[in-house]
């Protein structure tokens, strides 16, 4: 499921999907991801896109 919610983040953004992991990993997506699983995997895939773009936003993630 993890690989899945990456694939669409990297579809959404029009990224890679090396380059979705490496944006996901510096700026605490994938932290996020894994501490917040429970809200994601169940919410819309639009607003999970945008509150994993806005964590990573936040720690500095400029894209």
């Amino acid at each position: 499921m993890l690989l899945l919610l990456i694939t669409e983040f990297a579809l959404a953004y029009k990224m890679g999907m090396q380059d979705a992991y490496r944006y996901l990993k510096k700026y605490d997506g994938l932290n996020f991801i894994n501490e917040h699983w429970w809200a994601l995997h169940t919410d819309n895939k639009f607003y999970a896109h945008r509150d994993l773009y806005n964590v990573c936003y936040e720690n500095g993630g400029l894209r």
